[in-house]
């Protein structure tokens, strides 16, 4: 197995990309219309506005081990070891000596990771750019993460 195989952060980000690819997670719209909700079969990871990411990093680590777990492929990382790795790799937001922060978003305050929307992978890029490879973002008519 290469090095970058054994990266708790780059495997979760592109196995979240796949799950946003296939609506099986989304992001809400941060400050979007009460009542946004995800469909029955889609779990909400986090939202998104014009300048970031914001996971919900409990909800977002279940969906990826959840999944990893049912395809045969245990993910044996945990949140933390994530959050860390992700911080390490430079893609999280946050203040000073903290893994994560508060922000208001449509379901009130919620303690989420920020992250930096193009410090991916293309894969994971192009995902929540809003390319052809799915519509993830809930309630969005046009995609806050253009013209960058």
């Amino acid at each position: 197995a290469r090095l970058e195989d054994a990266r708790p952060g780059r495997r979760f980000l592109e196995v979240l990309g796949v799950l946003i690819a296939q609506e099986r997670a989304v992001l809400g719209i941060r400050l979007g219309a009460d009542g946004d909700k995800p469909a029955p079969h889609q779990e909400l990871v986090g939202y998104h506005d014009a300048d970031s990411v914001y996971l919900l990093p409990e909800a977002a680590h279940k969906v990826v081990a959840d999944f990893c777990r049912r395809a045969g492929q245990p993910f044996s990382w945990n949140a933390l070891a994530v959050r860390r790795d992700l911080d390490r790799m430079g893609v999280l937001t946050h203040p000073e000596g903290r893994l994560t922060d508060g922000v208001r978003s449509s379901d009130g305050w919620v303690r989420v990771c920020g992250l930096h929307p193009y410090e991916w992978t293309d894969r994971v890029r192009r995902v929540w750019q809003g390319d052809s490879l799915c519509g993830p973002m809930l309630s969005s008519s046009s995609n806050s993460f253009g013209g960058r």
